[in-house]
């Protein structure tokens, strides 16, 4: 398996992910936050069925920064 320089690095890991450094992130509910979660996690769960392993990584770090932030803000 050769990996060609530009997709060597096709998926580079951010500090944040967006949606936390979004500030609409930080006003949302609890309840807002819970949805968020379950619709990225169904976002995630297709791009790894359909393959797209890149997309579903950052799904799950989308998801993974949610839950961080629902935690700290509601423990």
């Amino acid at each position: 398996l050769k990996i060609k320089p530009a997709e060597a690095n096709a998926y580079v890991e951010q500090e944040e992910i967006t949606l936390v450094a979004d500030p609409v992130a930080t006003y949302m509910s609890k309840d807002q936050l819970e949805k968020s979660i379950r619709d990225t996690r169904k976002k995630m769960e297709r791009a790894a069925k359909d393959l797209d392993f890149i997309e579903a990584a950052k799904y799950r770090d989308e998801m993974y920064a949610t839950e961080k932030l629902m935690k700290e803000r509601f423990g």
